[in-house]
């Protein structure tokens, strides 16, 4: 439910996130997008955002009572309403700035959409990340990126108008943190219209999926032969909130990773804000103590990015090496990084060494960037890297193989090749052939 603001906007002074009349009347004067200003009124956009009690009034009350998802239909297309239709479609097509919504039901429960329209940048569709681009002669363009290549860079704003400009005119690309739906959405809608709006994409399913929910919840579930218990590992003071207090629509982050430290009886979880927390038995319960604080390297203000994952070498118990796969902001590009660390002598935190970058790996857009590390039984180290957008990978980055882009990756971190940090293993498939990143193992991945 994006109503963004595509277009030009005005010398880079106007686009304080803070001086939100400076952008609208940049925006208006320039490109003259009617209907922006329409939303923006009614959806009583305003600096400050919703506060915490009225979030909570529209959270409990969709949360406890049943909408009409046949009014919700009319909420959604209405533009006096929530005006959902400017950027989203609902017939597969997928022609909007923002995802098509055809099967949202299938994909996520009611929890899920009422907090996605409550708190749009708190959680940005991946693919649908807003970009802001200026151009070497000083216009700025804010839209989600459905080309970025050599040649061009293309944005599509809530209008569904594309911005096409040379790469050559551009100066920078920069993430944007915030959705280009507004945050105040549910402000032009009453707690009743708010509920029918989130019935409304409840309902929309695959066919096989919504007959299949007509059927209704059995009145009784039986119960499971062998019963099973599910016991919080930590209790609730221990839990992992993010580092520092977190405003209504900022990005949420959690835990990315969890796993056993090799030779001690105890766990590391990995927070995506980069700190690493040792998690220790003591007794009949565990205790939680900070690891790594790497919240300073690692980049995750915006999209899925930050610290994404987490290997421990083979022989970590003696050479005290582990290895992260995180984001960084460089030369105003998102950017993935493996680097290699070193743990204390006790194996119970960091050794504060510099790291050891091993790849850098820049991304087109913000999104798709992969994560998973891990070594394998033959001692390599296997990465899992996304192609990075736009969506739907239009460039082809998972099949180009001169790009580490949709790939998985296999590296051997124990030797090193001529310049390289790492060795390429010898039994990797594409080590020889001419013109193809030797670090490939696998092609094709989103």
């Amino acid at each position: 439910m994006a109503l963004g603001n595509l277009g030009k906007t005005g010398r880079r002074h106007a686009l304080r996130t803070e001086d939100c009349a400076r952008v609208i009347l940049a925006h208006d004067r320039h490109v003259k997008i009617q209907w922006f200003m329409l939303a923006l009124s009614i959806a009583g956009l305003a600096c400050a955002a919703t506060p915490p009690s009225k979030l909570k009034t529209y959270r409990d009350f969709a949360a406890r009572r049943d909408g009409n998802s046949e009014r919700g239909r009319i909420v959604f297309f209405a533009a006096d309403k929530a005006g959902c239709a400017l950027c989203h479609s609902v017939d597969g097509s997928n022609t909007a700035a923002g995802p098509d919504l055809s099967t949202i039901g299938d994909k996520f429960g009611r929890r899920e959409l009422i907090e996605a329209v409550l708190e749009p940048n708190a959680a940005i569709a991946v693919g649908y990340e807003s970009a802001l681009v200026e151009t070497v002669s000083g216009e700025n363009y804010l839209g989600v990126v459905k080309v970025a290549d050599a040649a061009v860079i293309e944005l599509m704003g809530a209008d569904r108008l594309r911005v096409r400009r040379a790469r050559a005119d551009v100066k920078s690309m920069r993430p944007s943190p915030t959705s280009l739906m507004p945050e105040n959405l549910h402000t032009a809608l009453t707690a009743q219209e708010f509920t029918d709006l989130i019935d409304y994409l409840a309902s929309l399913k695959q066919p096989a999926s919504a007959v299949a929910s007509h059927r209704g919840t059995p009145d009784v579930i039986p119960e499971v032969v062998k019963s099973i218990s599910l016991r919080p590992l930590l209790a609730d003071h221990d839990s992992f909130a993010d580092p520092g207090a977190r405003a209504p629509s900022a990005p949420r982050l959690g835990l990315v990773w969890f796993g056993e430290i090799p030779g001690r009886d105890s766990f590391l979880a990995a927070h995506q804000s980069g700190t690493l927390w040792l998690m220790e038995k003591n007794g009949q319960k565990y205790v939680k103590t900070l690891f790594a604080d790497f919240t300073s390297e690692v980049y995750s203000r915006t999209g899925p990015n930050g610290l994404l994952g987490v290997a421990f070498h083979p022989e970590f118990a003696q050479n005290r090496k582990y290895y992260l796969k995180h984001q960084v902001f460089e030369n105003d590009t998102i950017t993935s990084v493996l680097v290699e660390k070193i743990a204390r002598g006790d194996l119970r935190g960091d050794s504060g060494a510099p790291s050891r970058r091993l790849l850098t790996i820049p991304c087109v857009t913000q999104n798709h960037t992969g994560g998973c590390i891990e070594f394998g039984p033959d001692g390599f180290l296997y990465l899992g890297m996304g192609d990075t957008g736009p969506q739907e990978d239009p460039n082809g980055h998972g099949q180009n193989m001169q790009l580490l882009l949709g790939k998985i990756l296999r590296l051997d971190v124990d030797r090193r090749d001529d310049a390289l940090p790492y060795a390429i293993p010898s039994d990797n498939p594409f080590r020889d052939r001419a013109g193809v990143r030797p670090e490939i193992w696998a092609l094709g991945f989103r």
